[in-house]
């Protein structure tokens, strides 16, 4: 019985925890919405937060914006209402609220405004990558096509963040009504360094290669040298991709000890060698006797 009641308390623990938005440590989080915006985006913060801890509210960072309306601040989602439907407390950014036992998510108050009529309309952002062996792409690896802009302003075209590759420079334009905007961003490789050494010590330095993210790694040049008589290569470590990853690494040669059927050959080899002198010095001797007789 009391293994099932401490069950039960446990799970209604868990759901209060899931549904109030507490999480294990009893650390919140401030949720910022876009709240029926035509253009921009809410701002975002990544901060954790305890009970009783104190939070700036944030500007209108991603410019949100919405026709025949005016930004007028923020107001926490769940809070008081008049008969109108209308938050009672509105907050300016910069404003500090109290956090308390759960999340926290704001709205925009929008305030109306006639005469801000904003006329949008979509426009194209195409991503370029830079091939393996450093040529300019022909055609895009990621198109969106979704983007939203102020009909005469400027797009908002953000780059990508691609692995091994770094966003050039590029141009925003003018959004157009008919929606044919295009706007492109290329992404260069990143140069990847490899150094290889002939053992697990980086005291012995054999080579280095350099090549774009991606690209193939040619080790023709990298030729590790046995330490000892009889040791063979046995591969590196750690293992060698076949392409260049994302980061410089440093690569260390591994070897293969001599087998115990190599070592008797060689003792058997020094041996025969051995006893074939003594016989010869032997031999001479006989004949030197025979001489002197």
């Amino acid at each position: 019985m009391k293994r099932t009641v401490f069950f039960v308390v446990v799970l209604c623990s868990l759901l209060a925890g899931f549904f109030f938005g507490c999480d294990k440590d009893n650390s919140y989080r401030v949720y910022y919405n876009k709240s029926g915006a035509d253009l921009g985006s809410a701002p975002k913060d990544t901060n954790e937060y305890k009970e009783g801890d104190t939070v700036e509210l944030k500007e209108n960072l991603g410019n949100l914006q919405r026709s025949k309306k005016q930004f007028g601040g923020w107001w926490i989602l769940g809070s008081a209402v008049d008969d109108n439907g209308e938050p009672k407390t509105v907050y300016a950014p910069g404003d500090h609220i109290t956090v308390e036992s759960s999340n926290i998510v704001l709205n925009v108050f929008w305030e109306d405004d006639e005469n801000n009529v904003i006329q949008t309309a979509y426009y194209t952002v195409r991503h370029y990558q830079q091939n393996a062996d450093g040529s300019d792409p022909s055609e895009p690896t990621e198109i969106e096509s979704t983007k939203k802009g102020t009909v005469g302003k400027l797009t908002t075209a953000e780059p990508k963040e691609y692995t091994g590759f770094t966003a050039q420079e590029f141009t925003q334009k003018e959004v157009l009504e008919d929606g044919s905007t295009v706007v492109e961003i290329y992404y260069k490789r990143n140069k990847i360094y490899y150094q290889f050494y002939n053992n697990d010590s980086e005291d012995m330095v054999i080579g280095s290669l350099e090549g774009l993210y991606g690209a193939t790694v040619d080790t023709t040049s990298i030729q590790p040298t046995p330490p000892f008589t009889g040791y063979t290569f046995a591969g590196w470590q750690p293992e060698l991709p076949e392409t260049f990853g994302a980061e410089n690494k440093k690569f260390h040669a591994q070897w293969n000890l001599p087998s115990n059927n190599d070592e008797e050959e060689n003792n058997g080899s020094e041996e025969n060698g051995g006893n074939s002198s003594e016989n010869g010095n032997e031999s001479g001797g006989g004949e030197n006797n025979g001489e002197n007789s």
